[in-house]
């Protein structure tokens, strides 16, 4: 069994899963721990002789590749998240009398 080496730490498992998601298109297995906000963190793991490649991947300028992409292929913006549980799945809601607030499906949470 390979020792696994933590790379990365973050609050939300959506930001976990795409740096998951960039490593491994860098040819680097990572796997995903934790749930995180708001029961804790959520961790992103490698193989210990692959952490030094994957923190240099993580710290590396790629944006430029990122000029070609269309929109529909970039991850939500941080406002079309769930505040309470970070889930993309969010409806907004017409109010008539009221300001308009936004749900989440995943969590049924509302906000403004």
């Amino acid at each position: 069994m390979h020792e696994l080496a933590r790379v990365h730490r973050c609050q939300l498992r959506h930001e976990a899963e795409l740096v998951r998601s960039a490593l491994e298109a860098f040819g680097v297995p990572a796997w995903v721990r934790g749930n995180g906000r708001p029961d804790g963190h959520a961790e992103v793991f490698v193989r210990g002789g692959d952490a030094e490649s994957a923190r240099e991947i993580l710290a590396g300028d790629h944006s430029a590749g990122l000029e070609a992409t269309p929109e529909a292929h970039l991850p939500p913006a941080p406002d079309e998240l769930c505040p309470r549980c970070g889930s993309e799945s969010v409806e907004r809601l017409k109010r008539r009398l009221r300001r308009d607030t936004q749900r989440c499906r995943a969590c049924a949470h509302e906000w403004r």
